[in-house]
């Protein structure tokens, strides 16, 4: 007897998804969601021009900008110091540094006491004497 080749019948289609009656009478552009295009940072340079010449810095300017396009990433840290309340927007350049000052030496005594009280250094803490000089 002679062979004969017989062609598969292709799979069956998979049956067509549920969609709600809400969402088939939305327009086909309705369902695509699209990344809003990301606004320019603003560079250092814009921000060192918030700053009147006391070193007073003009706060509503600071949110707007960080509203409007975020901040670069080399300022980021002293954009922060403002956003979170450390400083004061109309402190000046002068006050801000003796406040960093004040904080630095807060730190390094907290780290200088609890460094001594720790549990290997205890029986031993009266033979050391700490000093420490902080040069802005």
């Amino acid at each position: 007897p002679r062979a004969t080749l017989r062609r598969r019948s292709p799979p069956p289609e998979p049956p067509e998804p549920q969609v709600s009656s809400l969402l088939a009478a939305l327009p086909s552009t309705a369902l695509i969601f699209k990344p809003k295009p990301r606004r320019t940072l603003s560079p250092p340079r814009r921000w060192k021009l918030l700053f009147n010449e006391e070193g007073c810095l003009d706060a509503a300017g600071m949110i707007m900008r960080v509203q409007r396009g975020g901040v670069h990433p080399n300022i980021k840290g002293e954009v922060w110091e403002f956003l979170l309340g450390c400083y004061d927007p109309k402190s000046t350049t002068e006050q801000r540094n003796q406040l960093r000052q004040q904080r630095m030496f807060c730190f390094i005594s907290l780290f200088i006491c609890i460094l001594l009280s720790s549990s290997h250094l205890s029986p031993f803490s009266s033979h050391y004497s700490f000093t420490f000089h902080y040069d802005a």
